[in-house]
């Protein structure tokens, strides 16, 4: 995230597109440049440079190339070791053979004083040896007339295959005896050799495998195959024919055909005479109908076992081994194939260590021409996870890749990728963070080339594998390569900015119990810029911010002047702390004194060009939050301690001392509650009334009273009355008088005699008054008023 997308050093060769097609960072004055395209003779195609950074030029170096090294593409692939020494390799050397051109390459070690060693290898690989290929075949008796017939063809596909290479081949015959039907020779004239072939005439009688082996590998034989139906009939001479195949490197193949070798002696006949392991070496077959389903495998590994390779026999598996500075690390990991064909799987191959401690710790593999229906390439870490770009793009993403170095100053080292192709050819290159065991799979930062240079093509073809200080400010420089041209860009300081916000006073008051007149407070914000890692000293930075007084209500209680609840402002930053007053109005009602203002800041930081780093501006963490809220409490009152110890005294009065049932209409109640002590918060208190009242009103309404209540049900329930005193602050020292007027039901009581009009009773209630914070039980023998006052501690 800290890159400059700023060109600071552009190196070119004029016209030489291939030029920056790979870059490495020799040392912190210096880099070398390849242009593998530049053909400067018939025979000499491909340059290296050497680029000083201070002077902006690049040179050629001169290494002695070999005249046989024709056109070898010099510097088309480029690597760096621990020892400052470079590795420069040309791998487009033509080399003609018998049947076919190879490609051959040489390498260069090159030292810090553009010393060039002798090539690597000295010469060119002589031409591929012949392969000479024995047909060895079963003419016993139990194979019947067709299925030979059978064999001899399947004998003569497997050669036409082989007809184009630098191979001969022979053939023989075994049963009771042993007959050599054609010497080793090459295969000028398929036709004759098929009609050769053609009149082998079969043998019959036994199957003596073992002798016939015995006689064959007095021959000059590179690959034996041996195909057979049933059990060798002298087996006891068998381990020794195959133990002096063995010492001659003789690579056997054994194919059993039939039911026989279902038996397990039979089959283990079969591992006998191949070459381990048995499982690409045996091959087995239910009759000779099915030999052609084992051709193409067969040849398959004919070839591989002919030329050498090494290759993996896993296949939907490749192997790679990860070496460190210090060293071969015997760590192996294994990356599953890719199913999607022509995606380019290891098209580029880089390795990862994470935690700096010169230890490999992920492999980062690329598949540069991976398609999906958002994006072209994906560059692989584990069996799963893919690193991808942004989505849009088919920019061959993953065509270069580096972990040149920790940029962003955390400890861990990140990743470069390049995407090549991306906006119509002129490329972009992609920054992945490091971190502990993996690679943050979301990228930190995408330097597109349209934003670095105008007119850059292929921007991110080539990335160094290393990073170096070239400008002396002590942060890492990468080199990027594109077509024709080498950009150095620089790592930008990394800043932290700690933001303070403070109120003078700290808190609301609370003493004024209505809003009619805004209370006045200043906020004061203060921003801290501190360096991240590095020792640079002349950083400065643009902070502009905007404050939102109680920004998460609707109806706002605090504004600037005039009238406004938000305020934007700017301020200039250095490595020195900066503080800006803001003067604001709170509208502090009682009724909030629970609900503190939160107060919001925003802001946006740019860091200015330093003159002492020619115009490099800091950066900001990106971690670090642009958006912030800061409370505004209101104060408690409650002495040094900051605990609130209220003191609650209760008092009440009936309007009148008896109720007339069916007369009266309504009755008053007078409740006196005060304060003796500091503030109460929430304080309240319960009536409790029995069925026939319901509560109507609270007089008189100035002031904050609130009750609310749920009417008795007869024999059942009660009924209750709750009220709020001054809710939700019940100032200490303060007192509230407030009087509940209760409307009465009608209710009529009805004697046991048998006659039809009711008669009416009065009643008369007592008041009964219980201990202040004391709940009383309803007391059915005794009907009244009870009452609790209650408040939270």
């Amino acid at each position: 995230f800290n890159i400059d997308p700023v060109t600071w050093k552009y190196f070119t060769r004029n016209n030489d597109v291939g030029f920056g097609y790979r870059v490495i960072q020799r040392d912190t004055s210096s880099f070398l440049v390849s242009d593998p395209l530049v053909q400067y003779s018939h025979n000499t195609r491909g340059q290296v440079y050497s680029c000083t950074v201070s002077q902006e030029t690049c040179l050629p170096v001169t290494i002695n190339v070999p005249s046989e090294a024709v056109n070898m593409s010099l510097g088309l692939s480029m690597t760096k070791d621990t020892q400052s020494s470079n590795s420069v390799c040309g791998p487009t050397i033509p080399k003609d053979c018998k049947v076919l051109t190879t490609l051959n390459g040489m390498c260069f070690i090159m030292s810090g004083s553009d010393a060039v060693s002798a090539p690597i290898p000295s010469a060119l690989r002589s031409c591929p040896l012949e392969i000479d290929i024995a047909f060895l075949i079963d003419g016993s008796e139990s194979v019947e007339d067709v299925d030979f017939v059978k064999m001899k063809t399947f004998v003569t596909t497997i050669i036409q295959s082989f007809s184009n290479c630098s191979s001969q081949f022979a053939i023989a015959q075994f049963s009771t005896g042993f007959e050599i039907h054609s010497k080793f020779e090459a295969v000028n004239d398929i036709d004759s050799w098929r009609k050769r072939i053609e009149e082998i005439k079969q043998q019959k009688g036994w199957t003596y495998s073992a002798k016939a082996i015995n006689k064959l590998v007095q021959s000059a034989v590179k690959i034996l195959i041996v195909i057979t139906d049933g059990r060798s009939n002298d087996e006891p001479h068998l381990r020794g024919a195959v133990e002096k195949a063995e010492k001659k490197n003789i690579i056997r193949f054994a194919i059993g055909i039939g039911e026989a070798f279902d038996d397990a002696r039979t089959k283990q006949q079969l591992h006998v005479i191949a070459s381990a392991p048995v499982a690409e070496h045996v091959f087995n077959v239910t009759d000779f109908d099915a030999l052609d389903s084992i051709r193409e495998q067969l040849e398959e590994n004919i070839a591989i076992e002919g030329k050498f390779t090494n290759k993996s026999k896993e296949h939907d598996k490749g192997v790679d081994e990860g070496n460190n500075e210090n060293g071969i690390d015997s760590q192996y990991f294994f990356l599953l194939s890719q199913p999607q064909i022509g995606s380019y799987f290891g098209a580029e191959v880089c390795v990862v260590d994470l935690n700096c401690d010169s230890k490999t710790d992920l492999l980062l593999i690329s598949a540069p021409t991976y398609v999906d229906s958002h994006s072209e390439g994906r560059p692989y870490f584990t069996f799963s996870v893919a690193l991808v770009g942004m989505a849009g793009h088919r920019g061959r993403f993953g065509s270069s890749l580096a972990s040149p170095a920790d940029l962003n100053g955390d400890g861990f080292n990140d990743v470069l990728i390049g995407a090549p192709l991306e906006e119509d050819r002129q490329g972009s290159i992609y920054i992945f963070n490091g971190g502990v065991d993996q690679i943050n799979p979301t990228y930190s930062q995408r330097i597109a080339g349209s934003s670095v240079r105008s007119g850059l093509q292929f921007f991110g073809q080539a990335l160094s594998q290393s990073s170096l200080d070239h400008s002396g400010d002590s942060l890492p420089d990468i080199a990027v390569g594109s077509k024709g041209a080498i950009l150095l860009l620089r790592s930008r300081p990394i800043v932290f900015v700690d933001v303070k916000v403070t109120y003078s006073p700290s808190k609301i008051s609370t003493s004024q119990t209505n809003c009619t007149k805004p209370l006045e407070n200043t906020l004061t914000v203060c921003f801290n810029m501190s360096r991240y890692k590095h020792a640079i000293t002349d950083l400065a930075a643009n902070i502009s911010y905007t404050l939102k007084l109680d920004a998460k209500r609707y109806n706002h209680r605090a504004y600037f002047l005039p009238k406004n609840h938000v305020l934007s402002d700017a301020v200039n930053v250095t490595l020195e702390e900066v503080c800006k007053d803001h003067p604001f109005l709170i509208e502090a009602c009682a009724e909030d004194y629970l609900n503190p203002l939160l107060n919001e800041l925003m802001i946006t930081f740019e860091g200015l060009p330093s003159q002492s780093l020619e115009n490099l501006q800091p950066v900001l963490l990106p971690w670090i939050k642009n958006t912030t809220l800061w409370m505004l409490d209101y104060e408690m009152n409650c002495g040094s301690d900051n605990l609130c110890v209220d003191n609650l005294k209760m008092d009440l009065s009936f309007g009148s001392a008896n109720i007339e049932v069916g007369i009266m209409q309504e009755i008053n109640v007078t409740v006196f509650v005060e304060n003796k002590g500091e503030n109460s918060y929430n304080t309240h208190f319960t009536l409790n009334y029995p069925f026939g009242l319901s509560y109507r009103r609270i007089m008189p309404r100035v002031g904050r009273a609130n009750c609310h209540s749920i009417d008795g049900m007869r024999g059942i329930l009660l009924g209750e009355t709750i009220c709020q005193v001054n809710k939700p602050l019940f100032a200490g020292n303060a007192s509230w008088k407030k009087k509940l007027w209760h409307n009465f039901f009608k209710i009529y009581l009805f004697h046991k005699k048998h006659t039809s009009n009711p008669s009416t009773y009065i009643l008369t209630y007592h008041l009964r008054l219980g201990w202040p914070y004391v709940p009383f039980k309803w007391d059915t023998s005794w009907p009244g008023f009870l009452y609790c006052l209650k408040h939270p501690k």
